[in-house]
């Protein structure tokens, strides 16, 4: 009886030793499909206003690379530089290429880099500057020259 119990035993942990022990249940991935997945799963905003974060890489360890078209707003490392208050939203359209092994896809996305909603001091000064320009003005008589005008100072050369 015994011999019984310890032959159904070792014949149970044999059984899961096996199964614990089968092979991979998921299929392996070809670099193409590898890199169609990291392709499909590439993502960014359509608009944005603050930082970006390029991926250099992606799933399955998919190498990417970005190319801007106008890299002064959106650089190749995704640093942005917002249009000034006043100036129209800019469309970039960044490019991704994506690298697997001897495959490779590229991927357009545009982004919309929306312009500054808040006018800076330094942009209110100039503007402010502006309006203290004499145009067409022949001074004949004294003139006193302003050292401040609305907070700002002002320096004469």
């Amino acid at each position: 009886m015994l011999k019984k119990i310890l032959t159904l035993t070792l014949i149970f942990v044999g059984i899961f030793t096996l199964t614990a022990c089968g092979g991979d249940d998921e299929p392996t991935l070809s670099d193409l499909d590898k890199l169609t997945e990291a392709f499909d799963g590439l993502a960014l905003p359509t608009a944005i206003d603050g930082q970006l974060t390029l991926l250099d890489t992606g799933l399955h360890g998919v190498t990417i690379t970005w190319e801007s078209n106008k890299p002064a707003v959106i650089s190749n490392t995704g640093l942005i530089t917002n249009p000034s208050f006043g100036e129209l939203d800019q469309t970039v359209t960044l490019t991704a290429t994506l690298v697997l092994g001897e495959n490779s896809f590229a991927k357009d996305f545009e982004v919309v880099v929306l312009a500054t909603t808040v006018e800076t001091d330094l942009a209110k000064a100039n503007r402010l500057i502006v309006s203290l320009i004499f145009a067409n003005l022949t001074v004949t008589d004294t003139v006193s020259l302003v050292s401040e005008h609305q907070s700002f100072p002002v320096t004469w050369t």
